[in-house]
């Protein structure tokens, strides 16, 4: 559906849906399905103005195989667009593209989902109204076959004084059925306006990860992203990233989606603004013996260029739990960024609250995730006499704790991030670069408590330690607080019919002395109890509290031996 000129077009377009592949005959293999057919509302020229919904046809299903003949790919998903062209246009309305076909029995893949756009151009203004520009479904692969990728989600206003608005989704990826076969990876969605352009209350969402079944890997989630470039121009609005796809059997779990809200995004563009709610997406879950959790997506809020500002909430995803003998995945890490170094000098200025994701759960024997970092960032290099800020609140994510399987695993920690204190959980910054001046808190994850041991003679694992809270201005002024992180709980160890465990100790209390950060100790793991007798477990120490330092840990409980009681292990010492 088409017009030129100075026009107005309205209604709907659908495109067809196409045929399936045949099956294959006794020993063949299975055709392919065919793609779907596009829909398409456009106006092509100066104050157009279009207001409809296109939507691309589903692809074909592909044949099943015989014998130990291949089945056909499924067929892809057809795109469905509403476009207007020219200064003063308008394009409106919902564009969805088409789902992707499954694979065929025997190992086939399935077709990728179709594209859902809502586009203006030359100046134009894209609005998505009803069910926005939604990316259509990846299909489902079989039998140890990949499954499709979902299509993207986007609407997108170009030229000097345009605008974007609205809701895009990216599609979600397809399930993948059978050992080492992957789910199709979820596609993301956008809000964007480019050359100058302006986004107002975007709603960017990916999608969602496909899962795997029957030993299959969950695949990351799409990104959701809202933006807009060029001199003094704005972003606002939200941006979520999907969530990943689980695993099962032995499968991973996929990487949850990034979030991200950036106003501006090439050198010598000046004057941008990022705000909103920036939330990455969870990671999916792992299953079964080494499936670990997906880790996290990342929350940003960013405006990049001189004299930029960004303010708003960035939340990193959580983890995914690592179920059935699994590891938790890291939490996504999540920051606010007035400027950032790499494109020449610039003056930043952030504030909000960056939020680092927990970790995901271990399970049995497994420790938890790592809690991510969160900071609020405003930074170098800087022009002669510019003094960038940075103010707000920055927590670290929590790490994980263990499951609660037969052997108690560790709480979780922040270990993986080398630019950190090994053993710790998420770290917080609020941080100044330059002749800077920064303001808020700085607050460090909480650490992860240590499973529960729960046959006999099985110790309960070890509370990790809390996470730094960070504040730094080089040659600038702080007035930040910065707190460290509760130390994470021992817990309780197993025992034999009346000869309990001991009870895992608490962590200890952190907090800074001025601007020097304070961490408490773990608890100390409670002792096992006998498995010969009725010999209690010991209970854990206390963590110390750490206060401009770090707590010593408590002491592990003894383990109770035939019909006597183990003793009580002793607390950590407070610092200083």
């Amino acid at each position: 559906m088409q017009a030129q000129g100075n026009a107005t077009v309205s209604g709907n377009a659908v495109g067809g849906a196409a045929g399936a592949g045949g099956n294959g005959g006794a020993g063949g293999a299975g055709g392919a399905g065919a793609a779907g057919g596009f829909g398409h509302v456009s106006g092509q020229d100066t104050s157009s103005v279009v207001n409809g919904s296109a939507t691309g046809g589903a692809g074909g299903a592909g044949g099943a195989g015989t014998g130990t003949s291949a089945g056909g790919a499924g067929g892809v998903g057809a795109d469905g667009t509403v476009s207007a062209a020219g200064a003063g246009s308008t394009a409106s309305g919902s564009a969805t593209g088409g789902s992707g076909g499954s694979g065929g029995t025997n190992g086939a893949t399935g077709g990728a989902g179709g594209t859902g756009s809502i586009a203006a151009t030359g100046g134009a203004t894209a609005a998505g109204t009803q069910t926005g520009a939604t990316g259509g479904a990846g299909g489902a692969g079989s039998d140890g076959g990949h499954a499709g990728a979902g299509g993207v989600g986007s609407i997108t206003a170009d030229g000097a004084g345009s605008a974007a608005t609205g809701t895009a989704t990216g599609g979600a990826g397809g399930t993948a059925t059978g050992t080492g076969s992957t789910g199709g990876a979820g596609n993301y969605g956008t809000v964007e306006a480019t050359a100058g352009g302006h986004v107002t209350g975007g709603t960017a969402t990916g999608g969602a990860g496909g899962a795997g079944t029957s030993g299959g890997h969950g695949t990351l989630g799409g990104y959701g992203y809202v933006g807009a470039h060029g001199a003094t121009n704005t972003a606002s609005g939200t941006a979520t990233g999907g969530v990943g796809g689980a695993g099962s059997s032995g499968g991973t779990g996929g990487l949850g989606g990034n979030a991200e809200i950036l106003g501006g995004y090439f050198p010598g563009n000046t004057g941008q603004t990022a705000s909103g709610t920036a939330i990455g997406g969870a990671g999916g879950a792992g299953s079964g013996v080494g499936g670990t959790g997906g880790d996290g997506g990342h929350g940003v809020v960013e405006a990049l260029g001189n004299n930029s500002t960004a303010n708003g909430s960035a939340t990193g995803g959580a983890g995914g739990a690592g179920n059935s003998s699994g590891h938790g995945g890291d939490g996504g890490w999540a920051e606010i960024d007035g400027g950032f170094g790499n494109l020449g000098p610039t003056t930043g200025h952030a504030s909000g609250t960056a939020t680092g994701g927990a970790g995901g759960a271990g399970f049995d024997t497994h420790t938890g995730g790592d809690g991510g970092e969160a900071a609020i960032i405003a930074q170098n290099p800087t022009a002669p006499g510019d003094v960038p800020t940075a103010s707000g609140t920055a927590i670290g994510g929590a790490g994980g704790n263990s499951g609660t399987g037969a052997f108690g695993g560790d709480g979780g920690s922040n270990a993986s991030q080398t630019s950190t204190p090994a053993g710790n959980a998420g770290m917080a910054w609020v941080q100044a670069l330059g002749d800077a001046t920064v303001s808020g808190n700085a607050v460090g994850g909480a650490a992860g408590a240590g499973g529960n041991g729960t046959v006999a003679g099985a110790a309960g694992g070890a509370g990790a330690a809390g996470g730094f809270g960070h504040v730094d201005a080089l040659s600038g002024t702080a007035t930040a607080n910065g707190t460290g992180g509760y130390g994470g709980a021992g817990g309780n160890g197993g025992g034999a019919s009346g000869a309990f465990g001991g009870a895992g100790g608490h962590g200890g209390d952190g907090t800074n002395a001025g601007n020097v950060s304070g961490t408490g100790g773990h608890g100390g793991s409670g002792g096992a109890g006998s498995t010969t007798g009725t010999g209690h477990g010991g209970h854990g120490g206390t963590g110390g509290n750490g206060t401009g330092g770090t707590g010593g840990n408590g002491i592990n409980g003894n383990p109770g031996t035939g019909n006597t009681n183990g003793s009580d292990g002793g607390n950590g010492a407070n610092v200083p």
